[in-house]
């Protein structure tokens, strides 16, 4: 149909809303959560676990049949105790305050990598102000901190060459605006 002429000719267009039973039901939490391509989890006041995605429990290395009920301790997983002892703080920090935190996590890999997560922590309370569940969201971010670190590694060097010159030196923005000069040019020209 083409929704431009029905709308010309008739003035309105018809559309049919779908009722509830007629959407497709989802079976189960777990099965929205593990279509997501980030890390999920939620653990309960205690620290067990609740649920989690598939993402999650790969990249920590648990088992997918074991782990609910129980705490980061009692599993076996892919975090050392000092990443364990972190991520209880965090998790004390975001009940305490009662607000989403933000958190990284340096978690290694059995091949020896090691990624890091950027995570946020979401409390939730039922309508009487008791705690209920700790949401965990997250991703990957190592990528981008192997680009900060390229960066700053970048930037070291172009620091050290700038002081090691006797050459006047004038680093310029795409606008033209100076945004660096060296102590070579400072001398020969005698403004900063």
């Amino acid at each position: 149909i083409d929704v431009k002429k029905v709308f010309v000719k008739k003035g309105w267009i018809k559309m049919k809303v779908i009722s509830q039973n007629e959407l497709p039901a989802v079976a189960t939490l777990k099965e929205m959560i593990d279509v997501l391509p980030e890390f999920v989890c939620m653990r309960y006041p205690d620290g067990t676990w609740a649920e989690a995605n598939k993402l999650a429990l790969k990249i920590y290395g648990i088992d997918h049949n074991e782990y609910k009920g129980k705490s980061l301790e009692e599993m076996d997983t892919r975090l050392s105790k000092e990443a364990i002892e972190r991520c209880k703080r965090s998790d004390q920090r975001a009940w305490e305050s009662r607000k989403p935190i933000k958190t990284a996590e340096k978690i290694p890999l059995r091949n020896g990598r090691t990624i890091m997560l950027e995570l946020i922590k979401q409390p939730t309370f039922t309508k009487d102000g008791k705690q209920q569940v700790l949401v965990v969201t997250g991703r990957d971010i190592t990528p981008h901190k192997q680009k900060e670190e390229e960066l700053s590694v970048a930037l070291d060097l172009l620091e050290s060459v700038l002081k090691g010159t006797t050459d006047a030196i004038l680093i310029l923005n795409t606008r033209q605006e100076v945004i660096k000069v060296n102590d070579a040019f400072i001398q020969m020209f005698g403004w900063a």
